[in-house]
């Protein structure tokens, strides 16, 4: 049985069609808008030990970082996890 090859302009337009089909499918339309952009971060008890963080009208998840379990950093954005915000240390 004979071997079948593509030709050399056969495959030149296959590998341009792949390229162009990953190249258009990579791309994303806009970068993702900031969770908290302007807004200053608040412990919502500042009496209490380990307090989530609020900005805005938005409250963080967790009340301790969860690298270190110390106090949350109100200087430090927080991080958008399933939905929820998530503060650091």
């Amino acid at each position: 049985m004979p071997s079948r090859t593509i030709s050399g302009p056969v495959r030149h337009a296959a590998t341009a069609a792949v390229v162009l089909l990953a190249l258009s499918c990579s791309r994303s339309p806009a970068p993702p808008a900031p969770l908290v952009e302007g807004r200053a971060a608040a412990y919502v008890d500042s009496a209490a030990e380990f307090s989530a963080l609020r900005f805005g009208d938005r409250v963080t998840l967790n009340d301790r970082c969860p690298v270190r379990r110390t106090k949350l950093n109100t200087r430090l954005k927080p991080m958008l996890v399933n939905g929820r915000l998530v503060g650091f240390c």
